[in-house]
């Protein structure tokens, strides 16, 4: 089904991600991002006693490895069939401190989160 907002080819490769490359306690969230230029880049989380980056950080840092420092798009999705999970608040506060705060244009998740179902 056809949902308006999302951005369902990025949602799926998330959810591809996440069935494939997710294993074990250590993995256990998947996130991609489209930049501005049309590439995707994915990521997993990295589990550590201390929290360990969420999977959102890995996509920046693998997108910013990669050239592309101009993101439009990110989400996240469970491993287990959890779905696209809401992203850190702390990735998001204010224009000048969350890492993802401050791209012109920046869509939070695929979509406004009613669109998944999520309230």
């Amino acid at each position: 089904m056809h949902t308006p907002n999302v951005d369902e080819e990025l949602v799926a490769v998330a959810t591809e991600v996440a069935r494939t490359r997710c294993r074990g306690d250590n993995h256990t969230m998947a996130a991609a991002a489209r930049a501005t230029d049309g590439r995707i880049v994915t990521g997993v989380n990295a589990y550590h006693f201390t929290g360990g980056p969420c999977a959102e950080l890995v996509v920046v840092g693998t997108a910013a490895a990669q050239g592309a420092y101009d993101l439009r798009t990110i989400v996240a999705v469970g491993h287990r069939d959890r779905g696209v999970v809401p992203p850190p608040r702390y990735l998001f506060r204010g224009p000048a401190r969350g890492p993802l705060a401050s791209g012109p244009g920046m869509t939070v998740a695929p979509c406004r989160w009613d669109d998944l179902g999520g309230g």
